[in-house]
Protein backbone atom coordinates (compact mmCIF):
# COMPACT_ATOMS: atom_id res chain seq x y z
CA UNK A 1 0.00 0.00 0.00
CA UNK A 2 2.85 2.39 0.84
CA UNK A 3 4.32 1.81 -2.62
CA UNK A 4 0.98 2.41 -4.32
CA UNK A 5 0.47 5.67 -2.42
CA UNK A 6 3.93 6.84 -3.42
CA UNK A 7 3.32 6.12 -7.09
CA UNK A 8 -0.14 7.68 -6.94
CA UNK A 9 1.14 10.85 -5.29
CA UNK A 10 4.06 11.09 -7.72
CA UNK A 11 1.84 10.77 -10.79
CA UNK A 12 -0.49 13.40 -9.32
CA UNK A 13 2.36 15.86 -8.84
CA UNK A 14 3.74 15.27 -12.33
CA UNK A 15 0.31 16.04 -13.78
CA UNK A 16 0.16 19.18 -11.64
CA UNK A 17 3.53 20.35 -12.93
CA UNK A 18 2.35 20.05 -16.55
CA UNK A 19 -0.83 22.01 -15.82
CA UNK A 20 1.08 24.66 -13.90
CA UNK A 21 3.45 25.26 -16.80
CA UNK A 22 0.53 25.63 -19.21
CA UNK A 23 -1.33 27.98 -16.91
CA UNK A 24 1.43 30.32 -15.88
CA UNK A 25 4.50 30.16 -18.07
CA UNK A 26 2.96 30.03 -21.53
CA UNK A 27 0.38 32.77 -20.99
CA UNK A 28 0.45 36.23 -19.46
CA UNK A 29 -2.84 35.87 -17.61
CA UNK A 30 -5.79 33.58 -17.00
CA UNK A 31 -9.23 35.11 -17.56
CA UNK A 32 -12.17 33.22 -16.04
CA UNK A 33 -15.31 34.50 -17.77
CA UNK A 34 -19.02 33.76 -17.89
CA UNK A 35 -19.05 32.57 -14.28
CA UNK A 36 -21.18 33.10 -11.22
CA UNK A 37 -18.51 34.10 -8.70
CA UNK A 38 -19.21 34.25 -4.97
CA UNK A 39 -16.37 36.48 -3.79
CA UNK A 40 -16.97 36.66 -0.03
CA UNK A 41 -16.24 40.40 -0.33
CA UNK A 42 -19.09 42.34 1.32
CA UNK A 43 -18.49 45.31 -1.00
CA UNK A 44 -18.73 43.17 -4.14
CA UNK A 45 -20.29 39.81 -3.20
CA UNK A 46 -20.86 38.56 -6.76
CA UNK A 47 -18.97 38.89 -10.02
CA UNK A 48 -18.88 37.50 -13.58
CA UNK A 49 -15.16 37.40 -14.31
CA UNK A 50 -11.90 36.87 -12.49
CA UNK A 51 -8.38 37.43 -13.81
CA UNK A 52 -5.23 35.74 -12.50
CA UNK A 53 -1.67 36.71 -13.21
CA UNK A 54 1.03 34.59 -11.63
CA UNK A 55 -0.05 33.69 -8.09
CA UNK A 56 -2.41 36.62 -7.54
CA UNK A 57 -5.86 37.77 -8.51
CA UNK A 58 -5.61 41.04 -10.45
CA UNK A 59 -9.27 41.64 -11.24
CA UNK A 60 -12.72 40.58 -10.06
CA UNK A 61 -15.81 42.12 -11.63
CA UNK A 62 -17.91 42.29 -14.76
CA UNK A 63 -17.17 40.43 -17.97
CA UNK A 64 -16.82 43.73 -19.81
CA UNK A 65 -14.26 44.93 -17.28
CA UNK A 66 -12.12 41.84 -17.86
CA UNK A 67 -11.74 42.66 -21.58
CA UNK A 68 -8.80 44.97 -20.89
CA UNK A 69 -6.76 41.94 -19.74
CA UNK A 70 -7.12 40.21 -23.09
CA UNK A 71 -3.67 40.57 -24.61
CA UNK A 72 -1.61 38.23 -26.78
CA UNK A 73 -0.85 35.13 -24.75
CA UNK A 74 -3.82 35.45 -22.41
CA UNK A 75 -5.87 32.32 -21.85
CA UNK A 76 -9.62 32.86 -21.65
CA UNK A 77 -11.68 30.20 -19.89
CA UNK A 78 -15.43 29.91 -20.39
CA UNK A 79 -16.92 28.78 -17.07
CA UNK A 80 -20.37 28.27 -18.66
CA UNK A 81 -22.21 29.84 -15.74
CA UNK A 82 -20.55 27.59 -13.16
CA UNK A 83 -20.25 28.75 -9.55
CA UNK A 84 -16.80 29.84 -8.39
CA UNK A 85 -15.85 30.70 -4.81
CA UNK A 86 -12.85 30.95 -2.48
CA UNK A 87 -11.04 27.74 -1.59
CA UNK A 88 -12.15 26.15 1.67
CA UNK A 89 -10.02 25.73 4.80
CA UNK A 90 -10.47 22.84 7.23
CA UNK A 91 -9.47 24.36 10.57
CA UNK A 92 -9.56 21.10 12.53
CA UNK A 93 -8.35 17.92 10.85
CA UNK A 94 -5.76 15.16 11.34
CA UNK A 95 -4.63 14.52 7.75
CA UNK A 96 -1.61 12.32 8.44
CA UNK A 97 -3.41 10.18 11.00
CA UNK A 98 -6.25 9.78 8.51
CA UNK A 99 -3.84 8.88 5.73
CA UNK A 100 -2.06 6.36 7.95
CA UNK A 101 -5.34 4.73 8.91
CA UNK A 102 -6.44 4.41 5.29
CA UNK A 103 -3.12 2.84 4.31
CA UNK A 104 -2.38 0.57 7.24
CA UNK A 105 -5.36 0.02 9.55
CA UNK A 106 -8.17 -2.52 9.72
CA UNK A 107 -11.15 -0.21 9.19
CA UNK A 108 -14.90 -0.54 9.59
CA UNK A 109 -17.62 2.14 9.80
CA UNK A 110 -18.90 3.43 13.15
CA UNK A 111 -22.29 2.01 12.20
CA UNK A 112 -20.89 -1.55 12.00
CA UNK A 113 -22.50 -4.16 14.24
CA UNK A 114 -20.69 -6.94 16.08
CA UNK A 115 -20.96 -9.43 13.21
CA UNK A 116 -19.55 -6.91 10.73
CA UNK A 117 -16.66 -6.00 13.04
CA UNK A 118 -15.88 -9.68 13.57
CA UNK A 119 -15.75 -10.41 9.83
CA UNK A 120 -13.43 -7.45 9.25
CA UNK A 121 -11.06 -8.41 12.05
CA UNK A 122 -10.89 -12.08 11.06
CA UNK A 123 -9.97 -11.04 7.54
CA UNK A 124 -7.23 -8.71 8.83
CA UNK A 125 -5.91 -11.35 11.23
CA UNK A 126 -5.59 -13.83 8.37
CA UNK A 127 -3.41 -11.33 6.49
CA UNK A 128 -1.26 -10.27 9.46
CA UNK A 129 1.83 -12.09 10.68
CA UNK A 130 1.36 -13.56 14.19
CA UNK A 131 2.79 -11.20 16.79
CA UNK A 132 2.25 -8.10 14.69
CA UNK A 133 -0.27 -5.48 15.74
CA UNK A 134 -3.75 -5.22 14.29
CA UNK A 135 -4.78 -1.57 14.55
CA UNK A 136 -8.19 -0.46 13.43
CA UNK A 137 -11.62 0.94 14.19
CA UNK A 138 -13.73 2.86 14.52
CA UNK A 139 -16.44 1.36 16.72
CA UNK A 140 -19.40 3.60 17.45
CA UNK A 141 -19.97 5.33 20.78
CA UNK A 142 -23.06 3.14 21.33
CA UNK A 143 -21.44 -0.08 20.11
CA UNK A 144 -21.51 -1.91 23.45
CA UNK A 145 -24.96 -0.57 24.31
CA UNK A 146 -26.35 -1.88 21.02
CA UNK A 147 -24.47 -5.19 20.83
CA UNK A 148 -24.62 -8.09 23.25
CA UNK A 149 -20.94 -8.40 24.22
CA UNK A 150 -20.55 -9.48 27.82
CA UNK A 151 -16.76 -9.17 27.91
CA UNK A 152 -15.06 -6.92 25.31
CA UNK A 153 -11.62 -8.38 26.01
CA UNK A 154 -12.79 -12.01 25.77
CA UNK A 155 -14.63 -11.22 22.53
CA UNK A 156 -11.41 -9.92 20.92
CA UNK A 157 -9.36 -12.78 22.39
CA UNK A 158 -11.65 -15.23 20.59
CA UNK A 159 -10.84 -13.53 17.28
CA UNK A 160 -7.08 -13.66 17.84
CA UNK A 161 -4.82 -14.27 20.78
CA UNK A 162 -1.76 -14.28 18.52
CA UNK A 163 -2.02 -10.61 17.56
CA UNK A 164 -2.19 -7.63 19.90
CA UNK A 165 -5.34 -5.76 18.81
CA UNK A 166 -6.08 -2.03 19.26
CA UNK A 167 -9.35 -0.57 17.97
CA UNK A 168 -10.15 3.14 18.20
CA UNK A 169 -13.67 4.36 18.91
CA UNK A 170 -15.37 6.92 16.66
CA UNK A 171 -14.00 9.84 18.67
CA UNK A 172 -10.42 8.56 18.74
CA UNK A 173 -10.27 9.11 22.51
CA UNK A 174 -10.76 5.52 23.64
CA UNK A 175 -9.50 2.07 22.64
CA UNK A 176 -10.78 -1.50 22.71
CA UNK A 177 -7.97 -4.04 23.15
CA UNK A 178 -7.41 -7.74 23.71
CA UNK A 179 -5.43 -9.50 26.45
CA UNK A 180 -2.26 -9.69 24.37
CA UNK A 181 -2.32 -5.91 23.84
CA UNK A 182 -2.85 -5.32 27.57
CA UNK A 183 0.01 -7.67 28.42
CA UNK A 184 2.68 -6.46 25.98
CA UNK A 185 2.03 -2.82 26.92
CA UNK A 186 2.05 -3.46 30.68
CA UNK A 187 -1.47 -2.09 30.99
CA UNK A 188 -2.87 -5.38 32.32
CA UNK A 189 -1.29 -4.70 35.72
CA UNK A 190 -1.51 -0.90 35.61
CA UNK A 191 -3.39 0.25 38.69
CA UNK A 192 -3.85 3.94 37.91
CA UNK A 193 -3.28 6.35 35.07
CA UNK A 194 -3.74 10.07 35.59
CA UNK A 195 -6.43 11.38 33.29
CA UNK A 196 -7.45 7.95 32.08
CA UNK A 197 -8.74 4.55 33.07
CA UNK A 198 -8.04 0.90 32.34
CA UNK A 199 -11.64 -0.18 32.84
CA UNK A 200 -11.96 -3.31 34.94
CA UNK A 201 -14.66 -5.96 35.25
CA UNK A 202 -16.25 -7.06 38.54
CA UNK A 203 -13.46 -9.64 39.00
CA UNK A 204 -10.88 -6.83 38.97
CA UNK A 205 -9.35 -7.80 35.64
CA UNK A 206 -9.23 -5.38 32.67
CA UNK A 207 -12.36 -5.63 30.53
CA UNK A 208 -10.60 -4.45 27.34
CA UNK A 209 -11.64 -0.78 27.31
CA UNK A 210 -9.09 2.02 27.71
CA UNK A 211 -10.39 5.53 28.34
CA UNK A 212 -8.63 8.81 27.53
CA UNK A 213 -5.03 9.04 28.88
CA UNK A 214 -4.90 5.26 29.33
CA UNK A 215 -4.42 4.99 25.56
CA UNK A 216 -1.13 6.93 25.62
CA UNK A 217 1.10 4.06 26.87
CA UNK A 218 -0.56 1.89 24.21
CA UNK A 219 0.12 4.36 21.38
CA UNK A 220 3.70 4.95 22.55
CA UNK A 221 4.35 1.20 22.64
CA UNK A 222 2.93 0.69 19.15
CA UNK A 223 5.00 3.56 17.77
CA UNK A 224 8.18 2.16 19.36
CA UNK A 225 7.46 -1.36 18.10
CA UNK A 226 6.56 -0.41 14.54
CA UNK A 227 9.21 2.35 14.26
CA UNK A 228 7.33 3.98 11.42
CA UNK A 229 9.64 5.86 9.06
CA UNK A 230 9.22 9.47 8.01
CA UNK A 231 8.75 8.26 4.42
CA UNK A 232 5.63 6.37 5.50
CA UNK A 233 4.23 9.55 7.04
CA UNK A 234 5.07 11.42 3.85
CA UNK A 235 3.10 8.86 1.84
CA UNK A 236 0.13 9.37 4.15
CA UNK A 237 0.42 13.15 3.85
CA UNK A 238 0.56 12.93 0.05
CA UNK A 239 -2.61 10.86 -0.06
CA UNK A 240 -4.38 13.36 2.19
CA UNK A 241 -3.20 16.31 0.10
CA UNK A 242 -4.68 14.76 -3.02
CA UNK A 243 -8.05 14.24 -1.34
CA UNK A 244 -8.02 17.74 0.14
CA UNK A 245 -7.63 19.29 -3.32
CA UNK A 246 -10.39 17.04 -4.64
CA UNK A 247 -12.74 18.40 -1.97
CA UNK A 248 -11.83 22.04 -2.70
CA UNK A 249 -9.63 22.53 0.35
CA UNK A 250 -6.77 24.99 -0.12
CA UNK A 251 -5.79 25.02 3.54
CA UNK A 252 -5.57 22.51 6.40
CA UNK A 253 -5.01 23.02 10.11
CA UNK A 254 -3.55 19.96 11.79
CA UNK A 255 -5.40 19.79 15.11
CA UNK A 256 -2.76 17.89 17.04
CA UNK A 257 0.34 15.97 16.00
CA UNK A 258 3.41 15.02 18.01
CA UNK A 259 6.04 15.62 15.33
CA UNK A 260 6.33 13.23 12.37
CA UNK A 261 3.08 14.27 10.72
CA UNK A 262 4.07 17.93 10.78
CA UNK A 263 7.56 17.10 9.58
CA UNK A 264 6.08 15.09 6.70
CA UNK A 265 4.19 18.11 5.37
CA UNK A 266 7.29 20.26 5.81
CA UNK A 267 9.41 17.73 3.91
CA UNK A 268 6.95 17.75 1.01
CA UNK A 269 6.90 21.56 0.94
CA UNK A 270 10.68 21.82 0.95
CA UNK A 271 10.97 19.18 -1.77
CA UNK A 272 8.24 20.18 -4.22
CA UNK A 273 6.12 22.99 -2.68
CA UNK A 274 2.79 22.13 -1.09
CA UNK A 275 -0.36 22.65 -3.16
CA UNK A 276 -2.15 24.05 -0.09
CA UNK A 277 -1.52 25.96 3.14
CA UNK A 278 -0.71 23.86 6.20
CA UNK A 279 -0.96 25.17 9.74
CA UNK A 280 0.04 22.78 12.50
CA UNK A 281 -0.94 22.53 16.15
CA UNK A 282 1.86 20.57 17.82
CA UNK A 283 0.72 18.38 20.71
CA UNK A 284 2.49 19.90 23.69
CA UNK A 285 5.30 17.53 24.73
CA UNK A 286 5.85 16.84 28.43
CA UNK A 287 9.03 15.67 30.17
CA UNK A 288 9.35 12.79 32.64
CA UNK A 289 8.41 15.13 35.50
CA UNK A 290 5.11 15.93 33.80
CA UNK A 291 6.17 19.49 32.96
CA UNK A 292 5.85 21.09 29.51
CA UNK A 293 8.98 20.37 27.47
CA UNK A 294 9.37 23.83 25.96
CA UNK A 295 12.71 23.11 24.29
CA UNK A 296 11.27 20.07 22.55
CA UNK A 297 8.29 22.15 21.39
CA UNK A 298 10.53 24.88 19.98
CA UNK A 299 12.73 22.27 18.27
CA UNK A 300 9.75 20.63 16.50
CA UNK A 301 8.44 24.02 15.41
CA UNK A 302 11.80 25.12 14.07
CA UNK A 303 12.43 21.86 12.17
CA UNK A 304 8.99 21.86 10.53
CA UNK A 305 8.66 25.52 9.58
CA UNK A 306 8.70 26.13 5.82
CA UNK A 307 7.20 28.40 3.20
CA UNK A 308 3.68 26.99 3.47
CA UNK A 309 3.92 25.19 6.82
CA UNK A 310 3.13 27.31 9.86
CA UNK A 311 3.72 25.40 13.14
CA UNK A 312 2.78 28.31 15.44
CA UNK A 313 0.04 26.42 17.28
CA UNK A 314 0.02 24.12 20.30
CA UNK A 315 -2.61 21.49 21.11
CA UNK A 316 -3.80 20.63 24.63
CA UNK A 317 -6.34 18.04 25.73
CA UNK A 318 -8.38 19.24 28.71
CA UNK A 319 -11.11 16.61 28.74
CA UNK A 320 -12.65 13.73 26.81
CA UNK A 321 -15.97 13.26 25.07
CA UNK A 322 -19.57 13.80 26.28
CA UNK A 323 -20.78 10.48 24.86
CA UNK A 324 -21.59 7.36 26.88
CA UNK A 325 -17.91 7.24 27.82
CA UNK A 326 -18.78 10.32 29.95
CA UNK A 327 -15.21 11.63 29.94
CA UNK A 328 -15.84 15.29 29.01
CA UNK A 329 -15.80 17.68 31.98
CA UNK A 330 -19.31 19.09 32.48
CA UNK A 331 -20.79 21.56 34.97
CA UNK A 332 -23.82 19.42 35.86
CA UNK A 333 -23.92 15.68 36.36
CA UNK A 334 -24.25 13.17 33.56
CA UNK A 335 -27.13 10.73 33.62
CA UNK A 336 -26.28 7.61 35.70
CA UNK A 337 -24.01 5.17 33.88
CA UNK A 338 -24.72 1.43 33.53
CA UNK A 339 -23.57 0.87 37.11
CA UNK A 340 -25.71 3.67 38.49
CA UNK A 341 -22.73 5.98 39.09
CA UNK A 342 -23.24 9.73 38.70
CA UNK A 343 -20.37 12.14 38.01
CA UNK A 344 -19.27 15.18 35.99
CA UNK A 345 -16.40 13.71 33.98
CA UNK A 346 -12.88 14.93 34.61
CA UNK A 347 -10.32 17.53 33.68
CA UNK A 348 -7.12 16.03 32.29
CA UNK A 349 -5.11 19.05 33.49
CA UNK A 350 -5.62 20.72 36.86
CA UNK A 351 -6.90 24.31 36.50
CA UNK A 352 -3.83 25.84 38.16
CA UNK A 353 -1.53 23.84 35.89
CA UNK A 354 -3.56 24.82 32.84
CA UNK A 355 -3.17 28.52 33.66
CA UNK A 356 0.57 28.06 34.10
CA UNK A 357 0.91 26.20 30.78
CA UNK A 358 -1.18 28.81 28.97
CA UNK A 359 0.96 31.63 30.32
CA UNK A 360 4.23 29.98 29.26
CA UNK A 361 3.10 28.95 25.80
CA UNK A 362 1.25 32.23 25.10
CA UNK A 363 4.38 34.17 26.04
CA UNK A 364 6.28 32.25 23.34
CA UNK A 365 3.88 33.53 20.67
CA UNK A 366 1.98 30.29 20.02
CA UNK A 367 -1.76 30.05 19.49
CA UNK A 368 -3.25 27.36 21.74
CA UNK A 369 -5.99 25.00 20.56
CA UNK A 370 -7.63 23.26 23.53
CA UNK A 371 -9.82 20.21 23.29
CA UNK A 372 -12.70 21.19 25.59
CA UNK A 373 -15.85 19.21 24.79
CA UNK A 374 -17.70 19.81 28.06
CA UNK A 375 -18.97 23.15 29.39
CA UNK A 376 -16.78 22.89 32.51
CA UNK A 377 -13.70 22.40 30.30
CA UNK A 378 -14.73 25.41 28.20
CA UNK A 379 -15.03 27.53 31.36
CA UNK A 380 -11.63 26.44 32.68
CA UNK A 381 -10.08 27.20 29.28
CA UNK A 382 -11.51 30.72 29.42
CA UNK A 383 -10.12 31.10 32.94
CA UNK A 384 -6.68 30.08 31.68
CA UNK A 385 -6.86 32.51 28.73
CA UNK A 386 -7.84 35.29 31.11
CA UNK A 387 -4.97 34.42 33.47
CA UNK A 388 -2.47 34.44 30.59
CA UNK A 389 -3.74 37.78 29.31
CA UNK A 390 -3.52 39.32 32.78
CA UNK A 391 0.06 38.07 33.04
CA UNK A 392 1.38 38.57 29.50
CA UNK A 393 -0.89 41.31 28.26
CA UNK A 394 -3.23 41.11 25.26
CA UNK A 395 -1.19 40.44 22.11
CA UNK A 396 -3.96 39.75 19.62
CA UNK A 397 -3.54 35.97 19.57
CA UNK A 398 -6.84 34.14 19.33
CA UNK A 399 -6.77 30.90 21.29
CA UNK A 400 -9.15 28.21 20.08
CA UNK A 401 -11.59 26.08 22.07
CA UNK A 402 -12.08 22.89 20.09
CA UNK A 403 -15.32 20.85 20.12
CA UNK A 404 -16.95 23.52 22.24
CA UNK A 405 -20.38 22.04 21.59
CA UNK A 406 -21.61 22.62 25.13
CA UNK A 407 -21.05 26.16 26.41
CA UNK A 408 -22.76 27.66 29.41
CA UNK A 409 -24.67 30.74 28.14
CA UNK A 410 -22.91 32.95 30.68
CA UNK A 411 -19.56 32.04 29.14
CA UNK A 412 -20.39 33.17 25.59
CA UNK A 413 -19.85 36.90 26.40
CA UNK A 414 -16.53 35.92 28.01
CA UNK A 415 -15.44 34.33 24.73
CA UNK A 416 -15.99 37.67 22.99
CA UNK A 417 -14.18 39.60 25.71
CA UNK A 418 -11.19 37.23 25.73
CA UNK A 419 -11.00 36.94 21.92
CA UNK A 420 -11.49 33.17 22.17
CA UNK A 421 -12.43 31.20 19.06
CA UNK A 422 -15.09 28.48 18.96
CA UNK A 423 -13.69 25.58 16.93
CA UNK A 424 -16.74 23.60 15.79
CA UNK A 425 -17.26 20.23 14.11
CA UNK A 426 -20.39 20.47 11.92
CA UNK A 427 -19.54 17.24 10.13
CA UNK A 428 -20.40 15.17 13.24
CA UNK A 429 -23.19 16.89 15.19
CA UNK A 430 -26.37 16.27 13.22
CA UNK A 431 -28.79 13.46 14.25
CA UNK A 432 -26.68 10.27 14.23
CA UNK A 433 -25.39 7.43 16.41
CA UNK A 434 -22.92 9.93 17.87
CA UNK A 435 -25.58 12.36 19.02
CA UNK A 436 -27.70 9.43 20.24
CA UNK A 437 -24.83 8.49 22.52
CA UNK A 438 -24.38 12.07 23.69
CA UNK A 439 -28.07 12.51 24.48
CA UNK A 440 -28.03 9.21 26.40
CA UNK A 441 -25.18 10.54 28.56
CA UNK A 442 -26.24 14.18 28.85
CA UNK A 443 -30.01 13.81 29.03
CA UNK A 444 -32.26 16.52 27.60
CA UNK A 445 -29.45 19.10 27.51
CA UNK A 446 -27.71 16.82 25.00
CA UNK A 447 -30.27 18.05 22.47
CA UNK A 448 -28.90 21.60 22.84
CA UNK A 449 -25.59 20.91 21.17
CA UNK A 450 -23.38 23.24 19.08
CA UNK A 451 -24.88 26.76 19.56
CA UNK A 452 -23.74 28.15 16.22
CA UNK A 453 -26.27 30.97 15.94
CA UNK A 454 -25.87 32.08 19.56
CA UNK A 455 -22.11 32.32 19.09
CA UNK A 456 -22.28 34.26 15.82
CA UNK A 457 -25.00 36.59 17.13
CA UNK A 458 -22.82 37.36 20.16
CA UNK A 459 -19.83 38.19 17.96
CA UNK A 460 -17.69 35.12 18.73
CA UNK A 461 -15.20 34.11 16.04
CA UNK A 462 -16.20 30.63 14.79
CA UNK A 463 -14.11 28.21 12.75
CA UNK A 464 -14.96 24.71 11.54
CA UNK A 465 -13.35 21.43 10.59
CA UNK A 466 -14.19 17.82 9.91
CA UNK A 467 -11.94 16.35 12.65
CA UNK A 468 -11.23 13.52 10.19
CA UNK A 469 -10.56 10.65 10.80
CA UNK A 470 -12.77 10.90 13.92
CA UNK A 471 -16.34 9.77 13.15
CA UNK A 472 -16.44 10.89 9.49
CA UNK A 473 -15.14 8.76 6.59
CA UNK A 474 -13.14 11.57 4.96
CA UNK A 475 -12.38 15.29 5.10
CA UNK A 476 -15.18 16.24 2.71
CA UNK A 477 -16.41 19.62 4.07
CA UNK A 478 -19.65 19.80 2.07
CA UNK A 479 -21.85 17.58 4.28
CA UNK A 480 -20.78 19.68 7.28
CA UNK A 481 -21.62 22.90 5.44
CA UNK A 482 -25.06 21.49 4.65
CA UNK A 483 -25.55 20.50 8.29
CA UNK A 484 -24.74 24.04 9.45
CA UNK A 485 -27.63 25.30 7.35
CA UNK A 486 -30.16 22.51 7.88
CA UNK A 487 -29.19 21.04 11.30
CA UNK A 488 -30.23 17.72 9.71
CA UNK A 489 -28.35 14.57 8.71
CA UNK A 490 -26.68 15.37 5.35
CA UNK A 491 -26.46 11.66 4.57
CA UNK A 492 -30.25 11.20 4.93
CA UNK A 493 -29.91 8.22 7.27
CA UNK A 494 -31.82 9.92 10.09
CA UNK A 495 -34.94 12.03 10.31
CA UNK A 496 -35.34 15.19 12.36
CA UNK A 497 -33.06 18.08 13.24
CA UNK A 498 -30.69 18.82 16.10
CA UNK A 499 -31.59 22.13 17.80
CA UNK A 500 -32.88 23.69 14.56
CA UNK A 501 -33.01 27.16 16.11
CA UNK A 502 -29.21 27.24 15.80
CA UNK A 503 -29.22 26.94 11.99
CA UNK A 504 -27.21 29.60 10.17
CA UNK A 505 -27.27 30.99 6.63
CA UNK A 506 -25.20 29.50 3.81
CA UNK A 507 -23.33 32.80 3.51
CA UNK A 508 -22.32 32.51 7.18
CA UNK A 509 -21.33 28.87 6.76
CA UNK A 510 -19.15 29.57 3.72
CA UNK A 511 -17.43 32.50 5.43
CA UNK A 512 -16.64 30.24 8.39
CA UNK A 513 -14.97 27.78 6.01
CA UNK A 514 -13.13 30.50 4.08
CA UNK A 515 -12.48 33.83 5.81
CA UNK A 516 -12.56 32.54 9.38
CA UNK A 517 -10.39 29.59 8.35
CA UNK A 518 -7.88 31.93 6.71
CA UNK A 519 -7.76 34.01 9.89
CA UNK A 520 -7.16 30.85 11.94
CA UNK A 521 -4.09 29.91 9.89
CA UNK A 522 -2.75 33.47 9.96
CA UNK A 523 -3.49 34.34 6.32
CA UNK A 524 -6.56 36.57 6.51
CA UNK A 525 -4.86 39.22 4.37
CA UNK A 526 -3.76 36.76 1.67
CA UNK A 527 -6.60 34.30 1.10
CA UNK A 528 -10.23 33.50 1.88
CA UNK A 529 -11.76 36.29 -0.26
CA UNK A 530 -11.71 36.77 -4.03
CA UNK A 531 -10.51 40.28 -4.77
CA UNK A 532 -7.55 41.94 -6.46
CA UNK A 533 -4.30 41.49 -4.59
CA UNK A 534 -5.25 38.22 -2.89
CA UNK A 535 -3.72 34.87 -3.77
CA UNK A 536 -5.61 33.03 -6.50
CA UNK A 537 -7.01 30.30 -4.25
CA UNK A 538 -10.46 29.37 -5.51
CA UNK A 539 -12.66 26.54 -6.66
CA UNK A 540 -15.31 25.80 -9.29
CA UNK A 541 -18.20 23.56 -8.22
CA UNK A 542 -20.89 21.61 -10.04
CA UNK A 543 -23.95 23.34 -8.59
CA UNK A 544 -25.35 26.76 -7.70
CA UNK A 545 -25.36 26.12 -3.96
CA UNK A 546 -27.06 29.43 -3.14
CA UNK A 547 -30.04 28.57 -5.36
CA UNK A 548 -30.62 24.85 -4.79
CA UNK A 549 -32.40 22.97 -2.02
CA UNK A 550 -29.97 23.15 0.96
CA UNK A 551 -30.35 19.39 1.39
CA UNK A 552 -28.33 18.95 -1.82
CA UNK A 553 -25.30 20.99 -0.69
CA UNK A 554 -23.59 17.98 0.85
CA UNK A 555 -23.38 16.28 -2.56
CA UNK A 556 -21.38 19.13 -4.10
CA UNK A 557 -18.55 18.06 -6.38
CA UNK A 558 -15.51 20.23 -7.02
CA UNK A 559 -14.61 20.52 -10.71
CA UNK A 560 -11.50 22.69 -10.37
CA UNK A 561 -9.27 23.72 -7.47
CA UNK A 562 -6.79 26.56 -8.01
CA UNK A 563 -4.03 27.25 -5.51
CA UNK A 564 -1.93 30.36 -5.98
CA UNK A 565 -2.94 30.49 -9.63
CA UNK A 566 -2.18 26.84 -10.31
CA UNK A 567 -4.68 24.02 -10.95
CA UNK A 568 -4.18 21.33 -8.30
CA UNK A 569 -7.40 19.46 -9.04
CA UNK A 570 -9.26 19.34 -12.35
CA UNK A 571 -8.09 20.47 -15.78
CA UNK A 572 -8.19 23.97 -17.24
CA UNK A 573 -8.66 22.43 -20.69
CA UNK A 574 -12.23 21.58 -19.69
CA UNK A 575 -13.04 25.30 -19.75
CA UNK A 576 -10.90 26.42 -22.69
CA UNK A 577 -12.22 27.48 -26.05
CA UNK A 578 -13.77 30.89 -25.57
Amino acid sequence: MKYLLSVFALSFCVACSESIETANDAVSSLIFSNARIYTGDTEKPWAESLVVKGEKIVYVGSQAGAEVFKVPGSQVLDMAGKTMMPGLIDAHVHPVLGGMELAHHCLFPASANAAEVKRTLLDCAAKTKPGNWIEGGRWGSRFFADNNIESPVAWLDAISSQHPISLADDTGHNRWVNTRALTVTGLYLKAKIDGGEVVRAENGKPNGILLEAAIYPLLEHIEAQTNTSLDTYIDAAQASIFKASEFGLTGLKEAGDSDKGVLAFSAIDKRESLPLYFSACISLPFNEQGEPDIQRLLSIAEQSRSTKVNPNCVKLFLDGVPSEARTAAVINNYTPDENGHVHRGQLLIKPENLSSIFTKVDALGFTIKVHAAGDRAVRETLNAIEFAQNTNGVHGRMHEIAHSGFIDPTDIPRMVKLNAVADMSPSIWYPSIVTDSIIAAMGERGKRYWPFRDLLDAGVDVIAGTDWPAVVPDMNPWPGIEAMVTRADPYDTRKGKLWPEQAISLDQAIKIYTQAGAKSIGLAEQTGVLKAGMYADFITIDRAIFKIDPQLIGETQVLLTMFRGRPVHGDLKEFAGM
